[in-house]
């Protein structure tokens, strides 16, 4: 049987807004590397997830979307809802925008574990 998200038990020291994560989340970054394409439900739902955290203090970006994925979500009209600087081109910029975006992070930035 499949649990939902519910369904679950919060974790051990973790904020009573959002259970699953840790206390001090203060941002998301979600690959989109392998996005191929978007459907109208998929852009709903996505800024959905990223309106629904920002009211509970977590930012959620997007990062390496393919230029075919960021002209439609141009189109999609999902900027009337969410930030343009929520949405970056490279994953490293979308990790500096978060680590910018929370100025009272007090844990070190995370480490790059990616050889330029």
């Amino acid at each position: 049987m499949t649990k939902r998200h519910n369904d679950y038990e919060p974790l051990p020291d973790t904020d009573p807004c959002c259970p699953l994560f840790p206390k001090g989340v203060k941002a998301i970054v979600i690959d989109g590397s392998l996005l191929q394409g978007l459907d109208s439900y998929t852009v709903t739902v996505l800024t959905q997830i990223m309106v629904d955290y920002r009211e509970v203090g977590i930012d959620v970006f997007l990062a390496e979307c393919k230029p075919s994925v960021l002209a439609q979500l141009e189109t999609s009209g999902i900027y009337d809802h969410v930030e343009r600087s929520q949405v970056r081109d490279t994953f490293h910029k979308a990790v500096t925008q978060a680590l910018e975006s929370c100025a009272d992070c007090t844990s070190p930035p995370p480490l790059n574990l990616l050889a330029d």
